[in-house]
């Protein structure tokens, strides 16, 4: 039988904690009008399998057509992880994390080492950058490759700084081949 991994999706959610104004908000900020219901304190959610019920501590998730629905806490926290986070997710042997940091590294031997083709840059050539982010580029024969790193990486590439980066020449992801032209 064929196994399957659960695609990465965002969602919004949030914990029902409590029946308090700040918590009933909070769960209306989401686009949900609930029902209240005692004895026990629970939330009548219309769902698009029918009214299902909230208990206290379950998430309601806002799923990817807008629909809603409950989830308890365990299988929540074994599905979905905060966005931030995101650069924990595996391969089962490597995060997105290491991988990004690895590149980092890679990239910076190779302008390095063709530090006269390398150029790295505060701000991009309109004026624009990222909060805390820098530009890093170098020209090959087939044409520039870039990335952009956080302000602390700086230091990881010894090439000139220029004012403003080169304007874009339009490279995407698959044109990393143009590394090998060095």
């Amino acid at each position: 039988m064929a196994k399957y991994i659960k695609k990465p999706i965002e969602v919004e959610a949030i914990q029902f904690v409590d029946d308090s104004y700040g918590t009933l908000c909070a769960i209306g900020s989401l686009g949900l009008k609930p029902v209240v219901l005692q004895n026990p304190l629970r939330l009548e959610i219309q769902t698009l399998e029918g009214i299902m019920y909230a208990r206290l501590n379950d998430y309601i998730i806002k799923g990817i057509n807008g629909e809603f629905y409950p989830c308890k806490p365990d299988i929540f926290e074994k599905t979905y992880m905060r966005r931030e986070n995101i650069g924990e997710i595996t391969d089962g042997s490597h995060s997105f994390n290491e991988l990004y940091y690895h590149r980092m590294i890679l990239f910076s031997i190779i302008c390095n080492d063709c530090s006269d083709k390398a150029w790295k840059s505060w701000k991009h050539h309109d004026n624009t950058m990222f909060d805390n982010y820098f530009i890093v580029g170098i020209d090959t024969p087939k044409g520039q490759y870039s990335y952009h790193y956080h302000k602390d990486y700086w230091g990881l590439f010894d090439v000139k700084e220029i004012e403003f980066a080169p304007v874009w020449d339009g490279h995407q992801p698959k044109d990393v081949t143009r590394l090998l032209s060095l």
